[in-house]
């Protein structure tokens, strides 16, 4: 049974076995069904973990990694079937001020490796000589 805010909603067996899908960005997964419990690994959005147990609001799941952890109901939903992608798209977007790049064999890097190409030639950093 999950118990939110004075609201009981009893799990069926069928809806245990599902998957559980992790909509916040970062999930904190624990020892033991308690916050005041070892933190021993993390979800992130989009994750699929397969639940072994509910224990009041409490799930107990299973990671890709195998780990086994406690985490609570509202990081996620329960699915039947989930949705998997193997990678994430995402669109590049201009660098903010203050965002540092660095030059590296006559081309610039964002520090995720990727090239930067400048529509105008950068200003000289104060500091260099």
């Amino acid at each position: 049974m999950l118990n939110f805010n004075k609201q009981t909603i009893t799990l069926s067996e069928q809806m245990i076995r599902k998957n559980f899908v992790i909509r916040s960005l970062v999930a904190p997964c624990y020892s033991k069904p308690s916050f005041s419990s070892a933190k021993i690994t993390e979800a992130v959005f989009g994750e699929t973990v397969e639940v072994l147990e509910v224990k009041d609001s409490w799930i107990h799941i299973k990671q890709k990694d195998d780990y086994k952890s406690w985490l609570k109901s509202f990081y996620g939903t329960f699915e039947e079937n989930p949705i998997e992608c193997d990678y994430i798209v995402i669109d590049k977007y201009p660098l903010l001020f203050g965002n540092k790049i660095f030059k590296k064999n006559q081309s610039y890097k964002t520090i995720n490796g990727h090239n930067y190409n400048f529509s105008k030639k950068p200003i000289k950093n104060w500091r260099s000589k």
